[in-house]
Formats: structure tokens, C-alpha cells, sequence
């Protein structure tokens, strides 16, 4: 097994960290701007919705200690591991024992806290999976991890000791869906040091190009298969909401029925996406913690939840930039889902850890505001940001406040500075995400079909 490790430097646990949470409202509705105490925004619109339902409870320290001590959750080894492989092979037996209490004693603390509060309250299965069966681990190189598993700024800082092991297995899940389909299953399981011992942080679908053309992969065909799917999803024509699918395969390729899909030299963004909610709102309209959702209707709500829709009264170049970040961050994450450990088994969750969502955030703006989003994403339909060279798309990381000059996450606030000066709205992108780590030092370009 290959040992080399990485390790992020931890600036700051004070530094003001995520994604930009800024949210438009109608001039009928006020604004609510809370901070929570890790800096975060929290937006909310007045409406009918009781905002206090929206609090989730979180264990403290001493409730998550008598849950261990009662349930013995942690088995033999009551502290954690010294062992990434210990971590993997224990998180693999955790399913197959159906021990909920003991796959969460496996990761970091504020992770373990979001799934205590979780393991009692889940509306739908904890484990979505039946048996899972580890086959291979390995530890990937410093670049190839960052890369193959999209490691965010925001992971680099929070965490230290980072390591990424790319994991061949045998999964059976109870019943296949957009995101988990049984049978042998490649991923990467991105794991920290915490408290001398490793944890896990996420489990989720590797960026398989990324892993072959390092050459730290299995060498298997199947490899070659799964990086072939991925380029297919991103270059299928999907013209219809009505689709079927193919479940001989590791991620689901959705086809027009009755249609026959001939690749194209554009790409064309993804139909559904499957998103984990934890706000109340989301899981008392949907009746459940987990939906697949319309990709415009989805970027609908995110677009007035993350960005002031307003401003596209002084300037469509901010909103059509902010618009296409909020597009391919939710883009690439269909395509490679992060959010695949129990019990989310999703693309992304509906709060700032990816993008804020609510199902009514659109539909509960004005006319007018409603039709600012409608003509910037009917702009942005035939638009999407790739690298220029290799034509890749990335993701694009974007915050309230931080960012700056090819840094690779676009500062909301810059942006509309930006805007303010006169930058067309791709200038605005390519100032933050060209040359940038994440694009792999590429330039940018807006590719518009044909």
C-alpha cells in the first residue's frame, strides 16, 4: 500500500469559512441575516414558516459520551484507530452489523455530532446498504487526493493530517438509486487525524480520470469503465424530463426514452440531482430527508437562497456569474457526489456545507424578482464554465467575502464589486478561477452551445 501522506497546515479556526450565503429577497419580505456561532449565515425570509421549527438539536458532549458508553459503540477500541485501514475495514463492518452507533464513533466530531442527532430521528433507513465488502485500499499521493476526491478550501482548513484512500468494494445496497447501484464500486474515503486518532470525514464517488492518468489505480477494466460513464454523463443530450435507467453500472446514466442519445461536442447540465436535507423546511414539504430534484428547480431556490437577485437591476453581469458558480458547484457534485456515507447517500445537503436550498424560496419572491432568475438562468442554459484547454468542468467554489485574484473561489462580495467596474459577467469568472489550483492552473472559458 502505498504510505505517502499529506497534511494541510490549520490556519485558523477563527477564519470566516464557506460558501456565500447571501440571499435576495422581494421588497414585500424582509431579510434575516442570522450568524451562528461558527460565523456561518444562516438566510431566512419571513414567511409562514415558524423559523424556530428550523433549530435542529445537537448532543452535547456528555449526552454523546453515556450514548457510547451504552451502546459500547466503538467495540473493542473505545478511543479510535492508528490505522486508515483499521478505519475503512471498521466502517465496512459497522454496515454489515447494522451497528449505527459504532460506524459513528468513526468520524470527526462535528460530523459524529450531525449523525448522533440524526440515528434516532431519521425518518428513512439509516444504512442504505445491505453488505459492503472491502477489496482494496489505497493511499493516494498528496495532488491525486486533493483532486480525485475535490478537497475544499474549507478541508484544508478545518482539518489536519488529511489522507485520502481510494478503496475497491464490493457494495449491495437494498435498492439502487441515482447515486448508490450494487455491485463492485470504486471510492474515496477522506479521512483526518483528530485527537491522535484517524477518523473519517466523507465517503464519495472519486473523480476516476484524476485516479488513472496518476497511475495509483487498480489497473482494473472496470476503472476504464467508470471513467468512461463519467465523461458519458457529462456529454449526453438530455432534452426530456422522463427518464430511465441503467443499473449495470456504478453511477446511473439517464436516457431520454425511447430516444436514442448520440454524444455531442457541448455539454448539457444534468436533469436531477440528489440532495440530503437538514433543514425542517425541506424535509416537512418533501416527507422524507432525501429527493431527487428538477436541476432547474433546484438552481431556482439556490440562486435567490445564495445571491442578492436585486442587484440584477444595476448589473446582469453579477448574477449571471453568480448564477453559473451556483450551476456548476451543483454540476460537478451530481456527477461526483460527496455525500455518500449514511445517511445522507446524496450529492449535496441543502444547507451552507454546499449550497443553502429551500423548496419555496423561489416561488415565495415577487413576480418581478422571479423573473430577474428566470432570464439569467434562460441565459445561462446554453452556457457552461470549463477549463480552456482540456474542457473540463470543475468546482467552483464561492464564498460571502473570501476570494480573491485566481485563487479559485469567487468572493460574492468582489463579485459585485467587479460588476460595479464594468466586468462582463465571464470576466468576473475567469478573475477568480482562472490559473487557479482547482482548475489545475488552466484558464477558463464560457463554453456556449451550439
Amino acid at each position: 500500500m502505498n504510505k505517502v501522506k499529506f497534511y494541510f497546515t490549520l490556519f485558523s479556526f477563527n477564519v470566516l469559512i464557506m460558501l456565500c450565503l447571501s440571499i435576495s429577497a422581494s421588497a414585500e419580505e424582509d431579510v434575516i441575516l442570522d450568524f451562528d456561532a461558527t460565523g456561518l449565515i444562516e438566510p431566512y425570509i419571513e414567511s409562514d414558516v415558524d423559523v424556530s421549527e428550523q433549530e435542529s438539536y445537537i448532543y452535547d458532549d456528555s449526552q454523546v459520551e453515556e450514548i457510547i458508553e451504552s451502546n459500547s459503540y466503538i467495540g473493542d477500541n473505545h478511543e479510535g484507530y492508528n490505522s486508515v485501514e483499521d478505519v475503512i475495514y471498521a466502517y465496512a463492518d459497522s454496515i454489515n452489523n447494522g451497528d449505527k452507533y459504532a460506524y459513528i464513533s468513526l468520524f470527526v466530531n462535528d460530523e459524529r455530532d450531525i449523525k448522533m442527532e440524526l440515528a434516532d430521528n431519521v425518518k428513512d433507513e439509516f444504512f442504505l446498504e445491505e453488505s459492503v465488502e472491502i477489496l482494496n485500499i489505497s493511499e493516494l499521493s498528496v495532488d491525486t487526493g486533493v483532486e480525485a476526491a475535490g478537497i475544499t478550501d474549507y478541508e484544508m482548513m478545518k482539518y489536519s493530517d488529511i489522507v485520502v484512500c481510494y478503496v475497491e468494494e464490493n457494495v449491495k445496497y437494498k435498492e439502487d438509486s441515482t447515486v448508490c447501484v450494487s455491485g463492485l464500486n470504486y471510492y474515496v474515503y477522506v479521512i483526518s487525524k483528530e485527537d491522535g486518532f484517524y477518523r473519517l470525514i466523507r465517503v464519495s464517488v472519486p473523480q476516476m480520470s484524476v485516479v488513472i492518468k496518476s497511475g495509483e489505480n487498480f489497473r482494473t477494466q472496470k476503472e476504464i469503465d467508470i471513467e468512461e460513464e463519467q465523461d458519458q454523463l457529462l456529454d449526453k443530450i438530455i432534452e426530456s424530463e422522463s427518464f430511465i435507467s441503467n443499473n449495470n453500472s456504478q453511477f446511473k446514466i439517464f436516457r431520454q426514452k425511447g430516444v436514442s442519445i448520440a454524444a455531442s461536442s457541448y455539454r448539457t447540465q444534468p436533469a436531477i440531482t440528489t440532495i440530503y436535507f437538514r433543514k425542517e423546511i425541506n424535509k416537512k414539504h418533501y416527507g422524507k430527508e432525501r429527493a431527487n430534484i428538477n436541476f432547474n428547480s433546484y438552481l431556482k431556490n439556490v440562486i435567490f437562497m445564495e445571491w442578492y437577485v436585486s442587484y440584477y437591476e444595476k448589473s446582469k453581469a453579477y448574477l449571471r456569474a453568480g448564477a453559473m458558480a451556483s450551476k456548476m458547484y451543483a454540476w460537478h457534485n451530481t456527477i461526483y457526489p460527496k455525500r455518500l456515507d449514511a445517511p445522507y447517500y446524496a450529492c449535496m445537503y441543502d444547507d451552507s456545507y454546499d449550497q443553502n436550498y429551500e423548496w419555496n424560496a423561489y416561488s415565495r419572491n415577487s413576480k418581478k424578482y422571479r423573473g430577474y432568475v428566470d432570464e439569467t438562468l434562460s441565459f445561462l442554459s446554453t452556457r457552461y464554465l470549463v477549463t480552456k484547454n482540456t474542457e473540463t468542468i470543475f468546482e467552483t467554489q464561492y464564498r460571502r467575502s473570501a476570494g480573491s485574484y485566481h485563487s479559485g473561489i469567487m468572493s460574492a462580495s468582489g463579485c459585485w464589486e467587479l460588476a460595479k467596474k464594468g466586468y462582463k459577467y465571464n470576466e468576473i469568472l475567469k478573475y477568480y478561477y482562472s490559473n487557479s489550483k482547482v482548475t489545475n492552473y488552466e484558464e477558463v472559458k464560457v463554453k456556449k452551445k451550439k
